[in-house]
């Protein structure tokens, strides 16, 4: 067993490296209970109430911040157990809060979680894997969190129809990863500064820099849109009339699944030489079109399909941003890079929503349908602008390779 756990290319020390990944969508348990916490606390607005969902998003700056540091002086597994006592924590905790305040504190405690979580489970993989391999396990790592988020979706949409503390109960689930991955996760040294030679001090590279930050950009961009869908299904299913917390769960859950299908070829997508170039802009205009089939259906069948394809977009364009990622940084810089990424998500995860609903309230439109087309319009524009700069990369790439 001790041997195992030392591998990470033995079976068990692969799954237990992609189990992090179950861990990473955890905040969507809540999101089908969103509506029924709005018709209790009727007192506040319900862009207040999506700080259920949002606030752990902000958490997560502080975390991702320094998890390069934090990488620096601990290994994956303590930084896996140290993540996962907080999640658990700060997850099952509202299920006896007494207040909307108390609620939110320890949505806070569970966003550090959440923060150590995501660039973790990225990290693990581009540390410790390279090649094909490497494009084939962030594929699976979508796969898992795809498998994570339907969990959370469908166990927090039932248990959210004996009341929404209920809900909460759903992060009791993770107990069993912590225990498994805990265990079996690969052995790893805190990652040290490799000294670099006195005539390398000077070399960066000002184009790769310019890179990074636009990669970063789009990172942003991508999730401070694609984040009202979560906040504001369950005012489309729910608050509109066309289905209850357990049919928003299963919307949620068909967003998985489109995540999930691409997740499982990724591998074998990315040795396709058109495919590689150009798979982060077919993700952003595929999410960014099942979004606005959601946000326009009046129709619960045709949301099923509108999720499914923004799923396929997600699917396609967080493990292309991620893979990017690691081979402009390097392995050595990956954990820093990452950290800033997900800092930059958590950033968007929690004013996107907040501004896309404070614009439809000021519109005089409600939650739900407009909140969630009119994101999905920004998210398109955003898509053509990004995929019109990145034909213009290769295209000038191209011409300084003739």
């Amino acid at each position: 067993m001790g041997k195992l756990s030392k591998s990470p290319h033995s079976v068990v020390g692969v799954f237990a490296v992609l189990l992090v990944g179950v861990l990473c969508q955890s905040s969507g348990a809540e999101n089908p209970a969103l509506q029924y916490m709005a018709n209790e606390f009727t007192e506040l607005p319900f862009s207040t109430i999506t700080l259920v969902t949002t606030l752990p998003s902000l958490m997560m700056l502080p975390a991702a911040l320094g998890f390069s540091a934090l990488r620096r002086r601990f290994s994956f597994r303590s930084l896996f157990i140290a993540g996962s006592v907080l999640l658990i924590a700060g997850g099952v905790a509202p299920y006896w809060t007494k207040t909307f305040t108390d609620v939110l504190v320890w949505r806070g405690v569970f966003g550090l979680g959440v923060g150590i979580m995501w660039p973790l489970a990225q990290s693990m993989i581009v540390e410790l894997y390279d090649g094909n391999k490497q494009d084939t396990l962030l594929g699976w790592n979508s796969v898992v969190t795809a498998l994570g988020g339907i969990i959370w979706a469908n166990v927090g949409g039932i248990l959210a129809l004996q009341g929404w503390r209920t809900a909460f109960l759903t992060y009791l689930i993770p107990i069993a990863v912590l225990v498994f991955s805990g265990v079996f996760m690969p052995s790893s040294k805190p990652l040290r500064e490799e000294k670099k030679p006195d005539n390398a001090q000077g070399s960066v590279n000002a184009g790769l820099i310019g890179l990074t930050v636009a990669i970063l950009i789009g990172y942003f961009l991508y999730n401070f849109c694609n984040m009202t869908y979560f906040t504001n299904i369950a005012a489309k299913v729910v608050g509109e009339g066309i289905g209850d917390s357990a049919a928003v769960g299963l919307a949620s859950s068909f967003y998985t699944v489109g995540s999930l299908v691409i997740g499982v070829f990724f591998g074998k997508a990315m040795r396709n030489k058109w495919f590689s170039k150009y798979s982060v802009a077919v993700g952003w205009i595929a999410s960014a079109i099942g979004m606005l089939i959601t946000g326009l259906t009046p129709t619960y069948e045709i949301v099923l399909v509108g999720s499914a394809i923004q799923g396929f977009g997600t699917g396609t364009f967080m493990p292309s941003m991620v893979g990017i990622i690691g081979n402009v940084a390097g392995k050595q810089n990956a954990s820093l890079i990452l950290g800033i990424s997900m800092c930059l998500v958590g950033a968007a995860q929690f004013f996107g929503p907040s501004i896309f609903n404070i614009i439809a309230e000021a519109a005089g439109l409600a939650a739900g349908s407009a909140c969630i087309t009119i994101s999905a319009t920004a998210q398109l524009v955003f898509a053509i602008a990004g995929t019109v700069f990145l034909v213009c990369i290769r295209t000038r790439k191209r011409k300084e390779t003739n």
